[in-house]
């Protein structure tokens, strides 16, 4: 292993499995004769490397991914420089991201690959989340090394990249055809892009104002109607009342004054008027009053 200290030495898994004796660490312009895994590399790691790792065993190179540009790859020295496939990483540092893969993470890839799989599971159990690693891409790594050449797993990488786009592409049109856009997606402070509407819709909203306004004018007219009756209903009691007591005073006097001691209160307008009472009125109506009181007496 290449060791550049780009990375903290307590989370570097390449110097974890250095201090327990798995890896070696290599000097600068040091030359290596097996399989070396950089980002310099033209060919894809495949079984057909099983042999240069069984002979020379690989290396890595132990450096940042954000300080690739400052790595000296021209100063790490071989013939067998080889690419990983697509894989997912499972670290603490980089989970879930695509190609990000560690020391340790590389290792095992790459053992898996040509056939190694039980020293690469010797590695990630060195690692809690190690065995992660496997059930996350166990699935790429079968079918990795289920080839033979380089160019065949670049083939089953593209196949599986191209399933993966597709599934992507499917699942956001299944979770947007499950979504109303004018309930769901309604943003208020944008008007939605509604087609504009058509003249046939114009008119029945037109119509449906028109019908609308008939409507509240037959509402208001039917009021008008029940308030005039009630009002012409109230002046006809008024004058049958006002023609009652002008047709018949003496009647009305006994009966809304039964005490001929409070008559001279009660005494209404025998002619109906509510203005002042004339003297020939004033007169009769003495009488009618004094005719009463020998009546009763």
């Amino acid at each position: 292993m290449w060791d550049l200290e780009h990375c903290d030495p307590k989370k570097c898994t390449g110097r974890k499995l250095s201090r327990m004796g798995f890896v070696k660490t290599l000097r600068l312009n040091q030359r290596f004769n097996g399989l070396i895994l950089s980002p310099v590399g033209t060919k894809c790691v495949a079984p057909e490397d099983r042999s240069i790792i069984e002979e020379c065993g690989m290396a890595v190179v132990d450096c940042s991914w954000a300080k690739l540009q400052e790595t000296p790859f021209a100063r790490m020295k071989g013939d067998h420089a080889r690419l990983l496939p697509y894989l997912i990483a499972t670290n603490p540092i980089n989970y879930g991201r695509p190609c990000k893969l560690s020391c340790v993470e590389a290792f095992a890839a790459t053992l898996y690959i040509t056939g190694f799989s039980e020293h690469a599971e010797k590695l990630l159990s060195k690692f809690k989340w190690g065995p992660t690693f496997y059930s996350v891409n166990s699935e790429l790594l079968e079918s990795y090394a289920a080839c033979s050449t380089s160019t065949e797993v670049i083939t089953v990488q593209e196949k599986i990249l191209a399933r993966q786009r597709e599934d992507s592409k499917e699942d956001k049109l299944k979770d947007w055809s499950t979504i109303n856009p004018d309930l769901d997606m309604c943003n208020p402070n944008r008007s939605l892009n509604l087609p504009p509407l058509s003249s046939s819709e114009e008119e029945d909203d037109d119509s449906e104002d028109i019908d609308r306004s008939d409507n509240d004018d037959g509402d208001v007219n039917e009021d008008t109607d029940d308030s005039q009756k009630e009002t012409e209903d109230e002046e006809e009691e008024i004058s049958q009342d006002k023609h009652k007591h002008f047709q018949d005073p003496e009647a009305n006097i006994e009966e809304k004054n039964p005490d001929t001691s409070n008559a001279s209160k009660d005494i209404v307008n025998p002619t109906g008027d509510f203005g002042h009472l004339t003297e020939k009125n004033v007169i009769g109506l003495i009488e009618r009053t004094d005719q009463l009181h020998l009546d009763k007496s």
